[in-house]
């Protein structure tokens, strides 16, 4: 019998945890409505909802401090995560910037996501970012998470060791865990080690 628990979390601030680094004080921002659902079995059945696909390349940049590359739509962002978890290093230690406010799915309904998921979920940015992301204060909407074996966070980004994640907006997104020891946030779901 699946045993599931259901956390509704209103966050004024952020779904960071207080007490970090500036730079990542800086990512805390208002935040609508997130909720957070908990499968206690690892025998749940889980849907088949596509990831974003990722786009061919970025708006524009060359990935430097001085000409980050540009990411205006869902599909540049998703870019940014499978360019990382290729670990190849011009992307994991470059800059990136959003140029446009972002809706990964339509949010009409997101206070029912639990029923009826979006079209699309998000695969979270992986471990191997190490550069720097500024959201020049945009927002990213409709974010739909389900946690993966082995992922020890979910969130826009799953975990960061090292790098910059500054001025973003997380808005009415859903993050479903199903696994107890699967840490979650809205910007980023695991924080581990020292951020410049």
């Amino acid at each position: 019998m699946l045993k599931k628990k259901l956390i509704y979390l209103e966050i004024l601030a952020s779904l960071l945890l207080y007490g970090c680094s500036p730079s990542v004080k800086q990512t805390q921002a208002a935040a609508e409505k997130t909720t957070i659902e908990v499968e206690t079995t690892a025998e749940a059945k889980e849907p088949e909802i596509p990831y974003i696909e990722a786009a061919d390349s970025f708006a524009g940049g060359s990935g430097t401090e001085e000409d980050p590359y540009q990411i205006a739509t869902a599909e540049q962002l998703a870019l940014m995560g499978k360019v990382n978890d290729d670990w190849a290093p011009e992307y994991n230690k470059a800059y990136y910037v959003l140029t446009a406010d972002i809706q990964l799915n339509d949010v009409g309904n997101y206070e029912n996501w639990k029923e009826n998921p979006p079209e699309y979920q998000w695969k979270p940015v992986g471990d191997s970012f190490k550069g720097n992301f500024d959201g020049d204060g945009h927002v990213i909407s409709g974010m739909y998470v389900r946690s993966v074996k082995d992922w020890l966070g979910i969130g826009l980004f799953r975990e960061l060791f090292t790098g910059s994640v500054s001025n973003v907006k997380i808005e009415k997104g859903y993050l479903y865990i199903n696994d107890s020891n699967t840490y979650a946030g809205g910007v980023i779901g695991n924080i581990v080690g020292n951020f410049r």
